[in-house]
């Protein structure tokens, strides 16, 4: 803080999902193997596609922007269709599907452009281990805490 005589310690948050690096294209897939997972046991895809999109949408407030959440609602999806054929999900077939949501976080991300500038122009008095990268999948977001725990919003306008 200006005029302060005490050393503040500054913590930056960051977006890191697809602002410092590329996590969309990997969720992508992962859903694209799901979709086809599920059209090889007989469902239609586009009602597939439907359901998983509007239960991950749902899973967000109980779940978060997680890994968790996206798997959760993969297997929450194939159960409600083979329930609808009087069936119940086999475990190597719920473990088949947890292993297709699953890879969004074993696979490699690569960096967005311009994410190396950034994390370069952090100020010299951010401590490397205050820097958090903050996991909010659809929020662009940067902000700073200061010393008294009080977010500032340091977006450009």
């Amino acid at each position: 803080m200006p005029g302060s005589s005490r050393s503040a310690k500054i913590t930056l948050i960051f977006d890191g999902d697809d602002t410092l690096w590329r996590t969309m294209p990997l969720y992508t897939q992962a859903k694209r193997r799901f979709f086809d997972c599920m059209e090889k046991l007989g469902f239609g895809r586009t009602e597939v596609e439907n359901s998983f999109e509007s239960r991950d949408a749902k899973n967000v407030d109980r779940w978060g922007f997680t890994v968790e959440r996206f798997r959760r609602s993969m297997v929450e999806t194939l159960e409600e269709f083979l329930r609808a054929k009087d069936e119940i999900a086999r475990p190597r077939l719920v473990e088949r599907v947890s292993h297709i949501a699953g890879a969004v976080s074993r696979n490699k991300t690569r960096q967005m452009p311009g994410a190396r500038a950034v994390l370069r122009a952090v100020p010299k008095d951010v401590e490397p281990t205050a820097l958090v990268a903050f996991l909010a999948t659809y929020w662009d977001l940067v902000w700073v805490l200061d010393e008294e725990q009080r977010f500032h919003d340091c977006r450009p306008l």
